[in-house]
């Protein structure tokens, strides 16, 4: 995939307390004029684990995930140009969506807010990750930006504020902060990353992504929920099974898990009846990721790329996305 050749991504460690001061940062913060625009992969995301533990006060869910960065990503380019306040974000796929929604325009908007830096700048996002697909596409553009945006500085903030930012524009952002597989937490916002050697175990671990043509609204299947409260899982148990996995007791396999599952099955009744039939033919495990549409295996001796591809095929069109990918680390 031609677009890893471009000027690789940083990624960056989430500390566990973020600091929320830095305007003895801001009078040093220079813009480095020898960098006119700076290009970077912004990598989409599969869950590996995800439990619902029941719904918040505020309004949110309560959650506890295993996310690992795949290598399926779009394209950040991130110009500078125009006169300041100049922006402008240029996406085929999402010409339909209005600015307002749009997570790496608020991302440059939070950003100038955060470091009253407000340099002309256009993005250009080519995309390859399939939209209201559960693989935190939005998500993932906008903390690419935020961190394009801090490479052309001459001195760059420390990774604690780009987290910060990041947390400020939606849940799940913090995690795309760095490459490696994560444990995350609350309402998505608390991110713990793995050690390098849990890591390293994970590294170009093969996956298959299939999706059905359509995608699915995060919103209508959390609303869903409401409906199917006994799913909610166990904080205890879920926890314990997640500390199991983290410490090597149990596999990959046997974590899999996603809480959203029962409720998305109920209203698209044609996922179950593929999932059967990829688990009896190769010994795949099916999962949604996220709140879907798209979903994955981890890949076995069992089974062939090829043989996957044509039964996902078979069962949902031509039309079907397929991905033969890795886990990052």
């Amino acid at each position: 995939m031609t677009y890893f050749s471009y000027e690789p991504i940083l990624f960056f460690r989430v500390a566990e307390v973020v600091p929320k001061c830095y305007k003895d940062c801001f009078s040093r913060m220079k813009i480095n004029q020898r960098v006119k625009a700076v290009s970077l992969p912004s990598w989409a995301k599969i869950n590996l684990f995800l439990a619902i533990l029941g719904k918040r006060d505020d309004g949110y869910h309560d959650l506890l995930s295993i996310i690992s960065k795949i290598d399926l990503a779009d394209l950040i380019t991130i110009e500078r140009t125009g006169p300041d306040g100049f922006l402008e974000c240029e996406c085929a796929h999402l010409s339909d969506l209005p600015a307002e929604r749009n997570l790496a325009v608020k991302a440059v908007i939070a950003w100038r807010e955060k470091t009253g830096l407000d340099f002309g700048v256009r993005i250009h996002i080519l995309k390859r990750i399939p939209v209201q697909a559960g693989l935190g596409g939005g998500s993932s553009n906008a903390v690419s930006v935020i961190i394009a945006l801090n490479r052309m500085l001459s001195k760059p903030f420390e990774e604690d504020f780009l987290i910060d930012i990041a947390a400020s524009l939606g849940s799940d952002c913090p995690s795309f902060v760095d490459e490696r597989t994560c444990i995350v937490s609350g309402r998505g916002e608390r991110v713990r990353f793995l050690n390098q050697e849990k890591s390293q175990s994970l590294k170009n671990r093969e996956i298959f992504l299939f999706m059905p043509p359509l995608g699915f609204s995060t919103e209508e299947i959390y609303q869903g929920l409401s409906d199917y409260e006994d799913y909610f899982s166990s904080k205890i148990e879920s926890q314990s099974l997640v500390d199991k996995w983290e410490s090597g007791v149990i596999s990959e396999e046997e974590v899999l898990f996603n809480g959203f599952e029962p409720s998305i099955f109920k209203k698209h009744l044609y996922l179950r009846p593929l999932f059967e039939d990829l688990s009896q033919k190769y010994g795949l495990i099916p999962r949604v990721s996220g709140s879907g549409s798209c979903c994955f295996c981890l890949a076995n001796s069992h089974s062939t790329w090829e043989n996957f591809k044509s039964s996902v095929q078979l069962a949902w069109g031509e039309n079907a996305f397929t991905y033969r990918g890795r886990i990052l680390c």
